[in-house]
């Protein structure tokens, strides 16, 4: 597994010329990073209603009041509430795409993800970028669900890989929930970004040698450093918040990869 830090942008040129599919698009920030790229075909799926996303709320959670924080945390996100923020986003997206100069590249499905699932053939996707419900349970369903979809020497960038405390507060177990589906599937991750948001990239086991050399000439053309590491080690991946003082005396967190 490749070792970097940068943000999920590094990882687009992979849907250059391939099938490319979003699930949860929101404000379309990756997606207009993806169109850049020069996909065969974008589809965006999200169903921008927040009644369809699923719950986010953990059932037992004795540590906190989950909705209370859980609001705390989106308070800021989602300006207006969600409701009105997830329409706004949509308006702008599709205006911003119709604009675009690769826009007719881009199919929008207005759905949640098990729905739009159905609408694609096996094996007909190259490129997925999932970032959808973060919840353990959200996640391992939607990895089983899409995997099928995915074409033989196709990848999975999953979104929002990180354990922290700030995660914790938002209930963020997509780490674990990837952790499961790779002990029980024939896929493996080669790609790690330390960025704060943390992305993985997994394809087949079969193709793991082809992508982390692809993944090594996408840093090595960026500048971006990286190192190799045992996929197991994903499993034990995490971030530690770091403080310092800098010279005007100010007290800086800083954000470090940890695997101990």
């Amino acid at each position: 597994m490749i070792v970097l830090h940068a943000d999920k942008n590094i990882f687009t040129p992979l849907v250059h010329n391939k099938v490319g599919v979003e699930v949860g698009v929101f404000k379309g920030r990756y997606a207009l990073e993806l169109l850049k790229m020069l996909p065969k075909s974008l589809t965006l799926i999200d169903p921008y209603d927040p009644d369809a996303y699923g719950s986010l709320i953990p059932e037992d959670d004795p540590t906190n009041n989950a909705q209370e924080t859980l609001d705390g945390v989106y308070g800021s996100y989602y300006v207006g509430g969600l409701k009105e923020s997830l329409k706004a986003a949509y308006k702008n997206l599709k205006q911003e795409i119709a604009g675009h100069e690769n826009g007719k590249l881009v199919k929008f499905l207005k759905l949640p993800s098990a729905e739009a699932c159905e609408q694609f053939a096996d094996k007909s996707i190259d490129f997925l970028h999932l970032d959808a419900n973060t919840r353990y349970d959200y996640v391992l369903g939607n990895l089983i669900r899409w995997e099928k979809k995915i074409s033989d020497s196709g990848v999975i960038v999953i979104d929002n890989c990180y354990v922290t405390a700030d995660a914790k507060l938002q209930h963020i177990s997509t780490l674990e929930g990837l952790s499961s589906f790779l002990k029980l599937s024939d896929w493996t991750p080669v790609g790690l970004s330390t960025a704060r948001w943390s992305n993985v990239v997994i394809c087949k086991k079969v193709h793991e040698n082809h992508f982390m050399s692809l993944i090594k000439k996408i840093c090595i053309q960026n500048g971006v450093n990286f190192l190799e590491i045992p996929p197991q080690m994903l499993h034990s991946y995490h971030h530690k918040v770091e403080q310092f003082e800098d010279i005007n005396g100010q007290i800086n967190n800083y954000w470090t990869a940890s695997f101990s």
